[in-house]
């Protein structure tokens, strides 16, 4: 079978024209004869300096490029660990070590200051709060936040309690039963001494001597005596008007029976300011009837009543 030369279209055998672009078939008895079964050869463009690759080369590539990115995957994978690693475990041992905190024995025979320049110096944050206690003046009495003997990061906030040595706490004994008042004051291995006072708060510490937030040393005896005055019910002043407002105490007194009652102005500080600083009979005594003088605390504006009624 023959083909166009023009356009490659299939020809009949023996045909003088294409059927498809209508070309004339020359010399076709020999085109018959000649390029029978024959395809006409189409040309293809090449671009200049290209070289085809084989199948196999093509494969070639194709499997170094695949290794090449497994080999940057995990050459990016060890570069995160590595960094991981300098952040968790290199840096925290540059910034910061453990400190030993000294052990019992090693608190009570050094003295506390010295122990607590030698933890600043490691780093640590040291914090003082003194308070009373059974330790002598200056002495350490414990730890509120680490326990002797462990060991801390040098960054670490440790609160340590320095002795003011045996006294009253502010708070937490007057007004409270006397059972527990007692056993705060006893723990500060002084002897202790109780009272019964005169008070509407019965079974209640009214006052303690030496006063509350004031040490041993600097009470009325200076004997190293701690002495608790608890409430009790009887005939009397009772010893919890002092501080009450005066108008107050003067009705209180008559609710109690004692009718007859003077109020006298008198120097005071200025948190007592119209309030009874003191009587006569004396706060806490027993008292069966009779006048009863209420004094109240004024300031320096109340000089002239003062001087006034102190001339009375």
């Amino acid at each position: 079978m023959a083909f166009c030369e023009n356009c490659g279209n299939k020809l009949e055998q023996n045909s003088k024209f294409c059927d498809s672009c209508g070309n004339v078939v020359a010399n076709y008895s020999d085109v018959a004869n000649e390029n029978y079964n024959v395809p006409p050869v189409k040309e293809t463009y090449t671009q200049p300096g290209y070289i085809a690759k084989s199948s196999s080369e093509k494969s070639f590539t194709k499997s170094k490029q695949f290794k090449l990115l497994i080999a940057s995957i995990v050459a990016v994978v060890l570069v995160i660990a590595a960094a991981v690693a300098f952040m968790v475990f290199y840096l925290p041992s540059q910034s910061s070590h453990t400190v030993l905190i000294p052990k019992a024995s090693a608190l009570k025979s050094a003295p506390l200051q010295k122990t607590v320049d030698d933890l600043r110096k490691q780093g640590v944050k040291v914090i003082i709060v003194k308070e009373f206690s059974s330790v002598k003046r200056g002495g350490f009495v414990r730890f509120t936040n680490v326990r002797p003997g462990q060991r801390v990061q040098s960054s670490s906030h440790v609160t340590v309690i320095e002795s003011k040595g045996p006294g009253i706490p502010k708070k937490g004994v007057v007004g409270q039963p006397l059972e527990k008042a007692k056993k705060i004051a006893e723990s500060m291995g002084v002897p202790v001494e109780t009272y019964n006072i005169i008070s509407t708060n019965t079974g209640k510490v009214i006052a303690t001597d030496p006063m509350p937030g004031f040490s041993v040393s600097s009470g009325s005896s200076n004997d190293g005596v701690i002495r608790i005055a608890v409430g009790v019910k009887d005939k009397g002043i009772p010893a919890d008007l002092f501080g009450m407002d005066k108008d107050e105490a003067v009705n209180k007194l008559r609710d109690l029976g004692l009718k007859d009652v003077s109020l006298h102005p008198h120097f005071s500080s200025e948190k007592n300011l119209g309030k009874i600083i003191s009587s006569k009979p004396a706060l806490g005594t027993k008292f069966s009837g009779g006048h009863v003088d209420l004094y109240y605390g004024v300031d320096a504006s109340e000089t002239k009543n003062v001087m006034t009624k102190e001339s009375d």
